[in-house]
């Protein structure tokens, strides 16, 4: 039977270079469990705040540096909270620094005050598109002639509105994508690594490489 001893250190004992393969050779520690739902839960959070009601368990995305990559949600609308919202930025009652580059809605005061007071009803949701790496917007409006027989353009407003919400929803979405992205290039990022590997007390050979195999067998 032969015996070998090998000596084991902890980050702080590894020369710079080993340090960077003990980086290297852990890099996906963080990322070993479903660390995107607190994205979701954040962005989820912050659409309520404007009208919009998403469901968690609608929420893709696929990521990040290739083609095709991208993000998905699902949700229904409140288009006046929505319309308000956006207008009083009220997403800075949750996250008070935070910049979305959401334009106002484009309509007159008097076309949304016919939505307001319920001659215009709306059905307005975002649908997951595009293999749950987009999305789409379905928006309907109805509204009886007889009430609004003075508003001759109605229709092409309703049209201008349709777009501020499909450019809205894909405004939204694209934020909902670079949160994402940026947890998970902190989960990887060298400073978060090597915060999980201290606290941990992880242990390493002379050269970087993590001792868990070995401790394991050294258990057995």
């Amino acid at each position: 039977m032969k015996q070998i001893s090998i000596n084991l250190y902890q980050f702080a004992e590894l020369s710079e270079e080993a340090k960077h393969t003990a980086l290297d050779s852990m890099r996906d520690t963080n990322i070993d469990y479903e660390w995107w739902d607190f994205v979701y839960d954040d962005f989820s959070t912050l659409c309520k705040y404007i009208g919009i009601e998403t469901d968690t368990h609608k929420m893709f995305f696929r990521g990040f540096y290739l083609q095709g990559d991208g993000s998905s949600f699902a949700a229904s609308v409140d288009l006046m909270k929505l319309v308000n919202g956006i207008r009083n930025q009220s997403w800075k009652e949750y996250a008070p620094d935070l910049q979305i580059d959401l334009e106002p809605c484009p309509l007159q005061n008097r076309m949304l005050s016919l939505i307001e007071r319920g001659f215009i009803d709306s059905y307005i949701r975002i649908k997951n598109a595009n293999r749950e790496t987009s999305v789409s917007l379905e928006a309907d409006f109805n509204y009886s002639y007889n009430k609004c027989d003075e508003y001759i353009n109605i229709d092409i407003e309703l049209d201008r509105l349709e777009t501020w919400l499909d450019d809205t929803a894909h405004t939204l979405n694209h934020h909902f994508y670079k949160q994402l992205q940026h947890e998970y290039e902190y989960l990887t990022s060298d400073e978060a690594v090597r915060e999980t590997i201290e606290v941990n007390e992880y242990e390493f050979t002379h050269d970087g490489q993590p001792a868990d195999c070995l401790l394991k067998l050294q258990n057995q």
